[in-house]
């Protein structure tokens, strides 16, 4: 039994957390998109959590009396608390994580756990109602977006579809008056920023805004040991935006926004290096599987090259290949020279420090073309609001990093410039029974160099339109309803380029070649007619693909209000979802693990190959190996084919309609007191394992039960208090795994039956005075996988490729199972945290020449597995703290103000994310085996470490 069985039986119908208003008012939230105009400019606002506004279902209804979990940040009270980024965000509302890496959003355990782009966010993210693929404005200040929303839980009354929350910024509207603001801030780490805003009426009915700012960081959190440039938050860019207001009559009004944004060439933000590999590097294989995704199953160990110049390595790569030659094989060559690029390094320098990392290749991110246009058009009707809420919005994002970390350019292995080919062609002719001349035809004797740096490139390009139309009631009848569709088109592409400057794998050799009877010998490696297709950029692999999504929805919301303090609501929604388009791949192997050492002479293939040919050892087109080839599976249209260029393709098409909804009943007994309960049912669309010319591409879709209670109290205007809880029953996940196929490690995706998310979240608000506050925010949450593996239909049995054998730490071998078979029945969701707290607490002296407000926030978060299954420590993130303070001078009629901040005051280690664990065959002095357990380190994504800085503000107008 779970933990929290008796929690789960004590709630029949679960629970909803019902949000902290973020300290200010008034605020806005919704159900799937803003309804209502936000306040006009920001400006210092009253605190107290029972007068927030939220628009909630399309309704305008104070905090205390809307029956949805919500938190509102407002301008004011982000200002107040230093609440300044996404990461800011997340700290103080509950249930919601981030991944400021690969930018997605979760709540409450239900998060999209990866970049493809055909697997939906489960968070739906908007800017003034029109959705955005990603919440990464969110850091924009109070310049730009009046207040930020975090709804929780399934969402189907209104904008895309979305079953995990969701996101609502909403803009800064223009003014009727003259206004206009600039402020600047200088911090460590070089950085800057500036801003500014300005809005004025322009004719009349018509108002305008215009508001920018330039966002630099000169140098990176993190130092390249190497000498290459600092990394992680070294950015410099820029975002612009215009909006309008017209109000041409009483009955009609328009609201347009545009705005431009990027992020400077090598000086990105999102998806830059934010971790540290903190384990040691492998210098004792030439071959190590696990050791990077293209490195570790298709290329050689870059770090071996260390072995040529540590004594301790060259001692344990000695010691492996001893081993390998008293078990029958030809062993590893040792290196003969290697070529640092910085000297001195020796090792992974993030073991003993936590800002210090190598690699010969930087890690950049640049955004271009990131515009977008949208608008809101609104008819009042006599007793009822006609709305139109569209837009385009696109980007196109480049990012390049390297594979694995490194300090070595390159090594040198003897190769067959000393005699070696004669050694092995006598050892194999002894073990094997091949007579000496069929191996005429070796070339000259030569060293074999190795230049093991894998270089990746990635560009998405991405763009869509949505368009939707709604009709809600305004009359202040006990029955309301809102009736609507939406139309969504999505174009979207992944070229991801992975490459090796190596001249050997300019020519490879097809898989035919493999399948020979003896594959190295000259008349093999030789033969023209088994020559692959030209390989003119070195590529290793290249997944890529092309897709187009329409989504069509319709939905419709009722309520019927029995007596002024009982009230029932349901809604209906139906989905239609469309996904297809075409996808790639290109497989070669120079080196790894799939054609490296092995377990007989006849898979020990490259130490063979080495010795033979030297400079001149082949590379293989492993395509229909790594590729499904002919087949016709689900979400298949046309059965994958190999090129005249050497890559298989094929084309993928799906649809999807499901029908969800909800209902809820709410009930006040008295003015300050206010309960409700209510059941939604929420989906995520099938996706696709794009890229990877999978075997099972489609993966179906996945479905929450959302059961959710909550309780909110006031007393009087000093104290509010929001208690709920809630119930998930989660089906059909949708998990993003790795297989290996051939020994090729690749992506997949697969429905896990079943999961649970229960948890219970209290919030306050405590305004003891009218220059006191304190705030606090607790959520709990159990999550756990509840599928055990059958070994009769084989689901829920699964592989974990970083501990093939189940050997390592926190692995569950199944019995009676092949080895390495796991069951994860009971480990959590990933990127989950159990339990989360943040407690704030402010207070203001009014001076003669102005106000001073001082705040202090404390944050704790407890441990959390990273994106996988598989609950082991190397891929569990401990728990943390965090301390931050802020100091606000506002004088002269707060025309000015200066602000003094400290992020991260103990400087102590935090992690946004849970990490990503790494089985290695061995480390800079050993090796080791799966069945003698592997190595295992983790990659720990981190938070910025302590920062400090000062704003300033001038308000014109």
């Amino acid at each position: 039994m779970s933990d929290t069985s008796h929690l789960r039986s004590a709630l029949v119908m679960g629970a909803s957390v019902v949000a902290l208003a973020a300290f200010a008012a008034p605020a806005m939230a919704q159900t799937a998109a803003p309804a209502a105009p936000a306040p006009a400019e920001p400006a210092t606002q009253g605190i107290g959590g029972a007068d927030v506004i939220v628009t909630a279902e399309h309704r305008q209804t104070r905090l205390q009396k809307v029956p949805v979990a919500v938190s509102v940040f407002t301008g004011a009270s982000r200002d107040r608390t230093g609440i300044q980024s996404v990461q800011d965000v997340t700290n103080f509302a509950p249930g919601f994580t981030y991944d400021t890496v690969t930018v997605n959003a979760g709540m409450r355990g239900v998060t999209r756990q990866n970049f493809n782009v055909t697997d939906d966010s489960r968070v739906a993210a908007y800017e003034d109602e029109f959705f955005v693929y990603s919440p990464y404005n969110l850091s924009l200040s109070s310049l730009f977006f009046s207040q930020e929303q975090i709804e929780r839980g399934p969402q189907n009354v209104g904008g895309r579809n979305s079953e995990g929350g969701s996101i609502d910024m909403i803009a800064v509207r223009p003014t009727d008056t003259p206004y206009a603001e600039l402020r600047s801030t200088i911090g460590n780490f070089n950085s800057y920023e500036v801003e500014g805003a300005a809005s004025d009426q322009v004719a009349p009915g018509l108002t305008a805004r215009v508001a920018g700012n330039w966002n630099y960081q000169g140098d990176g959190y993190y130092k390249n040991a190497a000498g290459g440039p600092s990394e992680y938050h070294k950015i410099n860019e820029w975002h612009v935006e215009g909006s309008a207001d017209w109000k041409p009559s009483s009955n009609f009004d328009a609201y347009v926004r545009g705005e431009l944004g990027m992020w400077n060439t090598d000086e990105g933000d999102a998806g830059t290096r934010q971790f540290l590999f903190k384990g040691s590097w492998d210098e004792v294989n030439l071959v190590d599987g696990h050791d990077g995704a293209a490195t570790g199953s298709l290329g050689f160990e870059p770090n071996y090259g260390y072995a040529a110049l540590v004594p301790g390595a060259a001692a344990g790569a000695a010691a492996v290949a001893a081993a390998q030659a008293g078990a029958g094989l030809i062993p590893q060559e040792l290196p003969i020279a290697a070529t640092l690029k910085q000297p001195g390094i020796f090792n992974n320098p993030s073991q003993t420090s936590n800002s210090r990392f190598a690699t010969i290749f930087p890690r950049t991110a640049e955004l271009q073309n990131f515009d977008g246009l949208s608008a809101i058009l609104t008819y009042h009707f006599p007793d009822a609001d006609l709305k139109y809420i569209g837009g385009v919005q696109g980007y196109d994002y480049t990012l390049n990093l390297s594979d694995t970390e490194s300090d070595v350019l390159n090594y040198t292995l003897p190769g067959s410039a000393f005699g070696e080919q004669a050694g092995v062609v006598a050892g194999l002719g002894a073990a094997l029974g091949i007579p000496a001349v069929a191996f005429t035809g070796l070339p000259t004797p030569s060293t074999l160099t190795i230049n093991p740096n894998v270089h990746t490139l990635f560009i998405e390009n991405n763009w869509w339109h949505s368009h939707e139309l709604s009709l809600q009631s305004t009359t202040s009848s006990p029955f309301q309803y809102v009736i609507g569709g939406i139309y969504y088109y999505q174009q979207y592409s992944q070229n991801d380029t992975v490459t090796e400057n190596q001249p050997n794998l300019a020519h490879p050799l097809s898989v035919a070649a493999l399948g020979q009877a003896v594959p190295f010998l000259p008349s093999v490696i030789n033969n023209p007619a088994f020559l692959a297709a030209p390989n003119p950029g070195d590529l290793i692999t290249a997944p890529r693909y092309q897709m187009q999504t329409r989504s069509i929805a319709g939905y419709v919301q009722v309520s019927y209000k029995f007596t002024d303090s009982l009230k029932l609501t349901g809604n209906l929604r139906y989905s239609y979802d469309e996904k297809w388009g075409n996808e790639e791949d290109r497989t070669i192997a120079f080196g790894g693990s799939v054609l490296g050492a092995g377990n007989s002479l006849a898979t020990d293939l490259y130490n063979i190959l080495i010795p033979l040919y030297g400079a001149a050892t082949p590379s293989f087109d492993l395509t229909p190996l790594a590729a499904s080839i002919g087949t016709k599976a689900p979400g298949v249209k046309a059965p994958a084919i190999v090129r005249a260029n050497g890559f298989a393709t094929r084309s993928l098409s799906a649809t999807d309609n499901e029908v969800t909804g909800g209902v809820g009943l709410d009930w006040s007994p008295n003015p300050d007191t206010f309960m409700y309960a209510r059941y939604s049912r929420g989906y995520a669309p099938l996706a696709f394992s794009s890229g990877s010319i999978s075997a099972a591409p489609e993966v179906g879709p996945e479905f929450i039960n959302s059961y959710e209670i909550g309780y909110k109290h006031n007393i009087g205007r000093q104290l509010s208090v929001d208690i709920a809880a809630f119930y998930y029953d989660y089906d059909q996940i949708q998990l993003p795994i790795t297989e290996s196929v051939n020994g090729i490690l690749t992506g997949a995706f697969i429905n896990f039956p079943k999961a649970e998310s229960t948890g219970i979240e209290v919030e306050g608000v405590w305004n003891p005075t009218r220059d006191l506050l304190f705030t606090v925010s607790y959520s709990y949450d159990y999550t756990a996988l509840l599928t055990k593996c059958n070994l009769t239909t084989n689901v829920g049995c699964l592989v974990n490729t970083d501990d093939p054998l189940a050997t390592g730490p926190g692995a569950h071998q199944v019995a009676g199972a092949a080895a390495g078979v796991q069951s994860v029945n009971g480990a959590p969701l990933p990127n989950a945290p159990r339990n989360k707290i943040a407690a704030t607490g402010a207070y203001t002296w009014h001076l003669d020449p102005g106000n001073l407000t001082f705040a202090a926030t404390y944050i704790w978060r407890d441990a959390q597995l990273g994106n996988t299954v598989f609950n082991t420590p190397y891929n569990t993130a401990p728990s943390w703290s965090d301390v931050d303070l802020r100091a606000t001078w506002s004088g002269d009629h707060d025309r000015y103000e200066v602000i003094a901040y400290v992020k991260n005051l103990l400087d102590s280690l935090q992690y946004p994310t849970g990490p990503t664990g790494a089985g290695l065959y061995g480390n800079a002095v050993r090796a080791t085996s799966e069945q003698a357990g592997l190595i295992y380190n983790s990659i720990f994504s981190y938070n910025p470490p302590r920062t400090f800085g000062v704003e300033l503000r001038y308000k014109f107008f």
